[in-house]
């Protein structure tokens, strides 16, 4: 069994486990009849689900081996049955086992699918892997519950209480492990001021690591969550974040949303603190503007004609938005004025040498424009923008008779 990888991307058939599929859903020879070929199907499914996971899920995998275990008493029922109460018996434990393992594929069938955290260069996409993350957890956990409950299984009830509490502790333990051995890593993003302040915070969240509750799990997945979103913040995937790790105010917030969390025992009461946390992360984030404006000015001083015009507008354009931007500082405003920004240093470092490709002036005018839609800034209040995307007639006019 492969150790615990990053969640990166779904996963490929290159990433199936072949050898642990086989370990899973291996059964005993079973008798030459078809009543239970769906059956055998659904099981060999779940089990493939189950071995495409990025992660071991070791509560998943016990669920496929007891249902290879209940499809195995399944097929010698079907081979000693001699009376109707009998095949009544078989009949009604395929409905229900062919039931479960439906049940069981679409939720495994998603995890599998799903993008992974560290997948986004966006904090809102990788926060919403964490919900999804925590629907599907709690799916998995509560299906294994109820596959334990029938009546089926009663015969092993304490075996496979324990069974399910150790697999789900070792699930817990082994993504903590990882989430916070990646956040160690991102120690060397920090700057010196707030590395301390972090460390604190790891240590807290690493103190925890080895004292996860079985019979707690909505402890176990408030650290989780709380884990995944420290790591949104201080890789700085986002360059939104960039900016909130750098404040020395969000590091005693979160410390003490965590703290505050750690207090707690029902899962209402953290599910809030975990949303506070989540909150404060996403809003009043003091967003400052892309460090490249100040670079577009010294850009145009080396455009020559034909596009000295042209860059000029775009510059002004840019600079009518940063304007804009100072009087709200959202994160949605942040995002149209970068790829304003972005679009128009593209467009003129490329005019620099005289010969760009006119859709670069093309793409900045169109990012100026969608900022402008999204400030609710009428563009006439800049200049007539139609200079970005003209051409300078009158240059190439000379140039054709051999004008300098």
């Amino acid at each position: 069994m492969s150790d615990p990888d990053e969640l990166q991307s779904p996963a490929s058939d290159s990433d199936f486990d072949s050898t642990l599929f086989e370990t899973l859903t291996e059964l005993n020879p079973a008798p030459g009849v078809n009543v239970t070929k769906d059956l055998i199907d659904l099981l060999r499914l779940f089990g493939r689900d189950a071995c495409r996971l990025l992660r071991n899920q070791h509560l998943v995998y016990w669920a496929v081996s007891e249902a290879r275990d209940v499809t195995d008493r399944i097929h010698a029922l079907v081979a000693g049955c001699r009376t109707l109460d009998e095949f009544y018996e078989y009949a009604r434990m395929i409905i229900w086992m062919e039931t479960i393992l439906v049940e069981f594929t679409a939720i495994t069938e998603t995890e599998s699918a799903a993008p992974r955290l560290g997948s986004s260069t966006n904090a809102g996409e990788d926060i919403d892997f964490i919900g999804r993350f925590t629907e599907n957890r709690r799916a998995i956990r509560a299906q294994v519950e109820h596959f334990m409950a029938a009546r089926f299984l009663q015969d092993r009830f304490a075996e496979n209480t324990e069974s399910i509490r150790n697999s789900g502790q070792r699930d817990d333990e082994a993504l903590l492990r990882i989430v916070l051995t990646r956040l160690q890593a991102y120690e060397q993003l920090l700057t010196t001021a707030s590395q301390s302040r972090f460390r604190e915070d790891l240590d807290l969240l690493n103190s925890r690591q080895g004292a996860l509750d079985p019979t707690q799990e909505a402890n176990s997945l408030f650290l989780i969550q709380s884990a995944m979103l420290l790591e949104i913040v201080v890789s700085g995937r986002d360059r939104r974040m960039v900016y909130r790790r750098e404040e020395v105010l969000f590091w005693d917030q979160f410390i003490r949303e965590v703290k505050i969390g750690l207090q707690q025992s029902s899962e209402h009461e953290l599910t809030k603190a975990y949303m506070a946390m989540v909150a404060y992360v996403k809003t009043n984030i003091a967003l400052e503007i892309p460090k490249e404006f100040a670079e577009l000015r010294s850009l145009v001083a080396h455009i020559p004609r034909p596009y000295h015009e042209q860059s000029v507008v775009l510059v002004s354009a840019c600079a009518a938005l940063v304007e804009e931007f100072r009087w709200n500082r959202s994160f949605a405003r942040f995002d149209a004025l970068y790829s304003a920004i972005h679009a128009s240093t593209e467009a003129l470092m490329s005019a620099v040498i005289v010969d760009p490709e006119t859709d670069e002036f093309a793409t900045a005018l169109a990012s100026i424009v969608s900022c402008l839609e999204l400030f609710q800034v009428h563009w006439k209040r800049i200049g007539d923008l139609r200079l970005i995307s003209e051409v300078d007639e009158v240059w190439y006019m000379e140039r054709a008779h051999g004008c300098s």
